[in-house]
C-alpha cells in the first residue's frame, strides 16, 4: 500500500483524532475516546493495539521521510 493509498483511506478516520492531538488532548483523554470507537476492547487490548499503531506509525513516518527527505 502505497503513501497515498494509506492517507486516502486512513485519514478521514484517524483526522477527529489527530486533531484532538494537535490541541493538546491528554493521553488519558485520547484514550477515553478510542474506547468509545472500540467499546468491545477492553483497556489492556486498547492500549496494547495503541502501542502496535504508534509503532507502525514511527516506522512508516520514518520509511517515509527517507523516501521523500
Amino acid at each position: 500500500m502505497n503513501g497515498g493509498t494509506l492517507n486516502g483511506v486512513l485519514a478521514p478516520v484517524l483526522e477527529p483524532l489527530f486533531n484532538q492531538v494537535k490541541d493538546g488532548v491528554n493521553p488519558s483523554e485520547l484514550l477515553g475516546a478510542l474506547a468509545e470507537l472500540y467499546p468491545q476492547m477492553n483497556a489492556d487490548d486498547l492500549q496494547e493495539r495503541l502501542a502496535r499503531i504508534m509503532f507502525v506509525a514511527t516506522v512508516w513516518g520514518r520509511l517515509h521521510e527517507r523516501d521523500n527527505g
